[in-house]
């Protein structure tokens, strides 16, 4: 499989795409936005490859044609991937799922619920709301019980340390029955733990795995792999936990719209607070070398990130815009408004002016409140 990204809407009903090293193309399908274009190739790509391009066009009134050829770049994360089925690495970069019924990948289509949102590194911000992938479950529903197997990615970087009780902090996703998700990584207080639905002796029941303590805003990549009636989470790349883990997945079958979710189920009024990104489902279970490999290069990205310059400083209100009505901004809710503020005392970082101005981002509800 291969996967072409746009910076703009496309078409290809009239292009021709070939590889250089003629393997074949037996199917090219756009997403449902019309930037994302995923190939189902006869066979597997070499090392090196080319895709040639003819008749790809914008929808610009007079049509601009792509008429270049691209190199195929293989990306570094994963750098193992067998047997994955979902992958979300973060904003416009990697993000795919595996469709049981057209037996192709397909394009993750995101929807955000209350202030969920991604930073400038295309990081899922979950300190208000939370994401859910339509029809992001059934691969993984479907290849994981044919091959008894699973293996979870993701960096979790909490914000806080005690969010409340396991049903208002789940950290990654679930799949099925909301109430009962078929897997899920939980933060409970500073612990994460892992439920999964599981079939022991005739019995089917939750079952929750304690797999290490978590710290506050610091980037955790965990990777937890079942397989065999036995459980393995890896952390950093080293060994967390182990813990046996008997019986069968006894998953229900994954909720079409809701059936994948990051930072807690839509309209839960306490959601869970953190980072998300780096996300991976496979249907195989990694080994010790494998996680260590992953994490190895997904480090990489983390320490390659530039820290923001900081100022810390004390202000006091001085003169602020007015928020508007649902109605003087309808179809839209979103508002962008600018605050000034009176520097009272600079605490930390050079800043010399005597005010400051703060661009402040609000979302009008039902009821007018921003």
């Amino acid at each position: 499989h291969a996967q072409v990204q746009f910076d703009k809407v496309v078409r290809i009903d009239q292009a021709a795409l070939s590889l250089k090293s003629g393997v074949a193309i037996a199917s090219a399908a756009l997403d449902g936005i019309g930037q994302s274009l995923n190939l189902t190739l006869d066979g597997k790509l070499p090392e090196a490859d080319t895709l040639r391009v003819q008749g790809i066009r914008d929808l610009a009134q007079e049509p601009n044609i792509l008429t270049e050829d691209l190199k195929i770049d293989r990306p570094e994360w994963p750098a193992v991937r067998g047997g994955l089925v979902f992958l979300w690495e973060g904003h416009r970069k990697q993000s795919f799922n595996w469709n049981p019924q057209s037996r192709a990948f397909q394009d993750n289509t995101f929807h955000h619920w209350s202030q969920a949102r991604f930073d400038r590194h295309g990081v899922m911000v979950l300190g208000g709301g939370t994401y859910t992938v339509t029809d992001g479950g059934s691969g993984i529903y479907s290849q994981c019980g044919e091959t008894g197997k699973l293996t979870v990615e993701g960096v979790i970087t909490p914000f806080n340390l005690y969010q409340g009780s396991a049903s208002r902090t789940s950290v990654a996703f679930g799949f099925g029955k909301p109430e009962e998700p078929n897997v899920a990584l939980v933060q409970e207080g500073n612990q994460l733990l892992l439920l999964i639905r599981m079939l022991n002796e005739d019995k089917t029941e939750v079952r929750r795995v304690e797999l290490g303590t978590l710290e506050q805003d610091r980037p955790h990549h965990v990777l937890v792999a079942i397989a065999d009636g036995a459980l393995t989470c890896y952390v950093n790349g080293a060994v967390a936990k182990q813990a046996e883990l008997k019986g069968t997945f006894a998953w229900n079958a994954p909720d079409w719209s809701h059936g994948l979710y990051m930072g807690g189920l839509p309209g839960n009024p306490y959601p869970w607070c953190g980072r998300l990104e780096g996300l991976a489902v496979y249907s195989a279970a990694f080994d010790a070398a494998q996680a260590a490999k992953n994490h190895a290069v997904y480090a990489k990205t983390l320490a390659a990130r530039p820290v923001a310059k900081q100022i810390q400083l004390s202000a006091k209100l001085a003169a602020k815009t007015r928020i508007p009505a649902a109605a003087e901004i309808a179809p839209y809710r979103d508002t962008l408004v600018v605050n000034e503020y009176d520097v009272v005392r600079v605490t930390q970082g050079p800043y010399a002016a005597p005010k400051l101005r703060v661009l402040q981002w609000g979302l009008l509800d039902t009821r007018n409140t921003w």
